[in-house]
């Protein structure tokens, strides 16, 4: 797991990083946003797609899982700001992927990414806690 901050309500989100059992030398990384119509759906419904690149040893080194909070807890600009929050904490070839409401929001999270003109080398430290990677 990662841990990552600032979400809208200051509490620290959590990144939930899967690795194959036989390593490969891949540096791309699978980032997952998960569904649910923006008001519900968490990661653990979507941990079968981490399962399913890392049995099959398709060309990622990591596949991660990523939970953002939903309506009416936050709206679709908090939403959007969590992901890219996590997003700026990964390291590599990132490859994303979200399933509906998911990818509406991991597309929204590359745009704020550009807004913030950040780089994953250039994030302030106190966004993403490394140590526990």
């Amino acid at each position: 797991e990662l841990v990552y901050s600032p979400r809208h309500d200051g509490k620290t989100g959590t990144l939930h990083i899967f690795t194959p059992k036989i390593k490969n030398n891949s540096d791309k990384i699978l980032f997952f946003v998960h569904g649910g119509a923006w008001g519900s759906g968490t990661p653990a419904l979507y941990i079968s797609i981490a399962h399913f690149f890392l049995l099959k040893n398709v060309i990622f080194s990591k596949v991660v899982v990523l939970g953002y909070e939903v309506y009416p807890e936050a709206d679709i600009e908090q939403q959007t700001d969590s992901v890219a929050s996590a997003l700026s904490c990964l390291t590599g070839n990132v490859v994303l992927m979200g399933h509906s409401s998911g990818a509406h929001i991991a597309l929204l999270a590359m745009v704020r990414l550009a807004q913030w003109r950040v780089s994953p080398s250039t994030i302030p430290d106190q966004v993403c806690d490394r140590s526990r990677a």
